[in-house]
């Protein structure tokens, strides 16, 4: 299976961790993410 664009493949990976992870890991560690890459836009302008 080939994936023409980088987002596909991150997609698809997404969709795996979800039958994968239960919920109770997976939302406060996309909250995590969330909050990190917050605070490097933050800090970069």
């Amino acid at each position: 299976m080939g994936y023409g664009r980088p987002g596909d493949l991150s997609r698809h990976l997404g969709g795996l961790l979800l039958g994968v992870i239960p919920d109770v890991v997976l939302i406060p560690g996309l909250a995590l993410i969330l909050l990190i890459s917050a605070v490097k836009v933050a800090r970069h302008k």
